[in-house]
């Protein structure tokens, strides 16, 4: 994501730049200018006068075109960059697809404590009401199925989470997770590493109702969003 903001940034300011040039151009501004001679006789006054519109007006003409060449060439370069653009646009969104998925929607059928706010109501409760032993971290409900991450790492953590009044009342001994070890560097080349126990609150039918190809989306989003999720994740 964040490559893609440079992206539209850095297109976006060279727009900016090119459509400014184009705006002084088209909007024009003073320019040099010609004064008649003082004289004293009316007729080399007159002679003068005329010579001088005339020289102005065959500059002004060629200025004119001249101008108007350089406009036409800028606002030509400006459809060219935003062709550019909505080329590299799509394309990035189609690998960021093709490495992430598409987002998946909450299904009607999801059952109502799998929705985000019960889910995060019953974690919140379980980690205040009892002692887990570990910090509760982030809570990721933006798709299904919620994504709960716990820094740290514990022996009895299941079995803490799920003897907890707050968490059986609602879930019983249903717990869903897996460990992820993040590496971290310190700048000095030795690298230090933080665990992180993931949580995830989704049902079977979540799973057992998907195609081949839905299926593998599905998985493919909890990757990138526990990766994201992980860019949070502090190091030991």
């Amino acid at each position: 994501m964040v490559k893609r903001e440079l992206l539209l940034t850095s297109v976006a300011a060279l727009l900016l730049a090119v459509a400014f040039v184009v705006g002084r151009q088209t909007a024009g501004g003073d320019g040099p200018w010609l004064e008649a001679p003082s004289l004293e006789s009316g007729a080399e006054v007159r002679s003068e006068k005329k010579s001088v519109e005339m020289g102005s007006s065959r500059a002004s003409t060629s200025e004119c075109v001249s101008e108007q060449s350089e406009i036409d060439r800028l606002q030509s370069l400006m459809a060219e960059l935003l062709r550019e653009q909505s080329f590299q646009v799509d394309m990035y969104e189609k690998l960021e697809r093709e490495a992430y998925g598409d987002p998946v929607p909450w299904p009607d059928s999801a059952p109502e404590e799998m929705r985000p706010g019960m889910v995060e109501e019953i974690v919140e409760e379980t980690f205040a009401e009892c002692d887990i032993g570990l910090p509760l971290g982030t809570i990721d409900c933006s798709e299904p199925p919620c994504i709960v991450a716990v820094q740290g790492s514990s022996a009895d953590f299941r079995d803490r989470v799920m003897g907890c009044p707050a968490w059986n009342g609602v879930y019983g001994r249903y717990l869903e997770n897996n460990m992820i070890t993040k590496a971290c560097g310190d700048g000095s080349g030795d690298r230090t590493y933080s665990d992180v126990i993931i949580m995830r609150l989704s049902w079977s039918a979540y799973w057992d109702d998907s195609g081949a190809d839905e299926l593998e989306n599905k998985k493919r989003r909890i990757k990138y969003r526990e990766a994201e999720m992980g860019r949070d994740w502090a190091c030991n």
